[in-house]
């Protein structure tokens, strides 16, 4: 929920039941950004995927 900016709440009574709230916002958030990327080790980089190694990363026009 957090990443999508919203809000997660639930209330609970026990032998009546839930009531769970779901908060989400109208707009869009803004996509992460590939610099994001650099911090990570290459284990991670590896579970994550073809593309996402440097050479991914320059070729998405981002210079490491």
């Amino acid at each position: 929920m957090a990443s999508l900016g919203g809000e997660l709440s639930l209330d609970a009574v026990p032998g009546w039941g839930t009531h769970i709230f779901v908060e989400l916002p109208l707009t869009a958030q803004e996509p992460p950004s590939v610099d994001a990327l650099r911090g990570l080790n290459p284990r991670e980089l590896q579970v994550l995927g073809p593309g996402s190694g440097p050479e991914g990363i320059e070729a998405a026009g981002v210079s490491p």
